[in-house]
């Protein structure tokens, strides 16, 4: 899910280009991205923070905002950086129907649902860690797509029946 202002940078769809000049291993803790899988259920998403034209993606392990200045002097994420970030999340709430949060530090963080934002210091805490990560921003497969197969029942997964 790509949000662009103006005239899109460098990356068009996705994060290759930034191979070499961004380690995600190598990243800050804050600021990141909550996404909430189902109640109880949190996946931490990285971001990636970049000088260039305006632009943003949240994306399983790819999600970047590029622009012209990211950071204020004393290090914190300049406001006009922050609101496209905001905005580029409420886009993908609205897609994935999963909430969100952009955790800033251990006391600020914004919670994005599809009709609101709501900025507070209480940070997503408690939960489960997955023992693998979810590909929040993949489509799910509709039901009417699957096959009807006799072994699997109309679900298409062997062993349930409806």
């Amino acid at each position: 899910m790509t949000h662009k202002h103006e005239e899109p940078g460098e990356l068009g769809e996705g994060l290759p280009a930034l191979e070499g000049q961004y380690d995600y291993e190598k990243r800050v803790d804050y600021p990141h991205l909550v996404v909430r899988l189902t109640a109880g259920v949190y996946q931490r998403e990285p971001l990636a923070f970049l000088v260039g034209p305006e632009e943003a993606k949240v994306a399983y392990k790819a999600s970047f905002v590029l622009h012209p200045e990211p950071f204020l002097s004393d290090g914190s994420v300049s406001p006009a950086c922050k609101q496209l970030l905001i905005d580029t999340v409420q886009e993908a709430v609205r897609k994935t129907r999963l909430r969100m949060s952009l955790v800033w530090s251990r006391e600020s963080c914004t919670y994005v649902e599809k009709d609101s934002i709501n900025h507070s210091k209480n940070t997503p805490a408690g939960g489960v860690r997955l023992p693998n990560d979810i590909l929040f921003d993949e489509p799910p497969v509709p039901l009417s797509s699957l096959e009807h197969d006799e072994d699997c029942g109309a679900s298409g997964v062997k062993g349930k029946t409806h």
